[in-house]
């Protein structure tokens, strides 16, 4: 079974980099070790793995928001959400350590709820992102739906209605 874990928000010093992973979606744990912080489903005295190897390095940002996360990240702090669908397909790009590309869709979400609290800046951002460090994929096509949550509710219910919505289509490319 897998459990949506929390990741904490965090501080980093200027100039710092953030490490990029090629997570096995098959293995459990996805990833072990106290590079991506102090995440208590991934201390490696609880799993007796080795420290997973970065496939490469991203600048960092000073400042990371709070997320949730499963397979890939789910929602932030502040209320930005992602879903998304992967297409089966016989050919994606392979990740090489070191060199592009760099980014798959866990990263992705993962970096947008870190560091986004709008959707539109998402959508954004994991697009730069993608362009720039190039975008490999457990498939060839990944539909990535994000969504901001506003603070209306209904008075009768706690659902929590979505403010905006964009979709975000990736193909892979071996780059």
């Amino acid at each position: 079974m897998r459990v949506a874990k929390q990741v904490p928000a965090s501080s980093h010093p200027p100039e710092s980099k953030r490490p990029v992973f090629n997570y096995d979606e098959n293995a459990v744990p996805r990833f072990s070790g106290s590079l991506r912080g102090p995440i208590q489903e991934y201390d490696l005295a609880r799993h007796g793995d080795a420290e997973t190897e970065p496939l490469g390095y991203i600048p960092e940002v000073e400042q990371t928001f709070s997320y949730f996360e499963a397979a890939s990240g789910i929602c932030n702090e502040k209320g930005v959400m992602i879903a998304e669908c992967t297409c089966s397909a016989i050919f994606g790009a392979e990740p090489q350590r070191g060199s592009k590309p760099l980014l798959g869709y866990m990263d992705l979400t993962r970096l947008a709820l870190e560091r986004c609290s709008t959707a539109r800046d998402a959508v954004d951002l994991m697009g730069r992102l993608a362009e720039e460090y190039g975008f490999y994929g457990v498939c060839v096509c990944v539909c990535v739906c994000v969504c901001v949550m506003c603070d209306t509710k209904d008075e009768n219910t706690t659902l929590t209605i979505p403010s905006t919505m964009y979709n975000l289509q990736y193909t892979t490319k071996n780059t």
